[in-house]
C-alpha cells in the first residue's frame, strides 16, 4: 500500500473521530438535560466508534471496509444526536449552530488560499463524506475558476443518515456552513449551500436538488 493512501486513510479516520465527538458533545448537552438514556440511544441505533489511534482501529488490509462502517457510524450518531436535542428543544438549533462555529473557530485556517481548487482542498479536509465504492456520493464539478466553484452529488452522501432518524437534512447543510464558514474566516472565501431545487442538471439529465458553491468574498 502507498504511502499517499495511507494519508488518506489516516485523514478520514481523523475526520471520523472529530464528528463522533461533536456527537457525543452535542448528546450530553441532552443527557444533562434529563434525557438519561440518550447515549445509550444512540448507541443502540449507531454503533460505537472505537477509541485509539488509527493504526490500533484499522486494519491495513481492509482499511476501506473499516472507514466505510466508521464513517457511517460517526454520521449517523452525528444526526441522532442534532435530531434528539431539536426533539427536546425547538429552540436548541441556535445553540447547536453556535456550537458548530466555535468548533470551525477552533480549526481557522491561517493561510493565503490562492484559488478555489486550494479552498475545495481545505472543504475537503474538514468534512466527512463516505465516497468509498460509491460513485454517486463524489461531487460532480458544474463549474470551476480561480475564484468560484460549484458542485453537486447525484445522490446526497448525507441524506440516508438524516431520514434513518426522521430528521432533516436542511439542518445538517445549516450546521455544515457554520463550521465550514467559521473555519475558512481567515481565508478569501465563503461556503454557501442552496437548500432550494435549481434546476440543474447533470450530464445524465438527473435533477439536482442542492448546489454547493466556494466563492471569494
Amino acid at each position: 500500500m502507498e504511502e499517499n493512501e495511507i494519508l488518506e486513510y489516516k485523514n478520514q479516520y481523523k475526520k471520523i473521530r472529530f464528528l463522533g465527538s461533536l456527537a457525543d458533545e452535542i448528546a450530553y448537552v441532552g443527557v444533562q438535560c434529563g434525557a438519561e438514556k440518550l447515549m445509550d440511544y444512540i448507541d443502540l441505533n449507531c454503533g460505537a466508534i472505537p477509541d485509539g489511534d488509527f493504526e490500533c482501529v484499522i486494519d491495513l488490509d481492509a482499511a476501506k471496509q473499516f472507514l466505510k462502517l466508521y464513517t457511517a457510524t460517526a454520521e449517523s450518531r452525528f444526526a441522532f444526536a442534532v435530531t434528539a436535542l431539536m426533539q427536546m428543544n425547538e429552540g436548541a438549533f441556535d445553540a447547536v449552530s453556535r456550537f458548530c462555529a466555535q468548533v470551525g473557530e477552533t480549526r481557522r485556517i491561517s493561510k493565503v488560499v490562492k484559488n478555489a481548487e486550494e479552498a475545495l482542498d481545505i472543504f475537503d479536509s474538514l468534512i466527512l463524506v463516505d465516497c468509498y465504492d460509491n460513485e454517486d456520493c463524489k461531487k460532480n464539478i458544474i463549474s470551476m475558476s480561480d475564484d468560484k466553484v460549484q458542485w453537486t452529488y447525484k445522490n446526497d452522501p448525507h441524506k440516508k443518515y438524516w431520514e434513518k432518524t426522521n430528521g432533516d437534512l436542511k439542518v445538517y447543510y445549516l450546521l455544515q456552513e457554520q463550521f465550514v464558514n467559521s473555519a475558512i474566516a481567515g481565508t478569501t472565501f465563503k461556503y454557501e449551500v442552496n437548500l432550494e431545487s435549481t434546476g440543474i442538471k447533470d450530464d445524465k439529465n438527473c435533477a439536482q436538488t442542492r448546489v454547493f458553491t466556494l466563492k471569494r468574498a
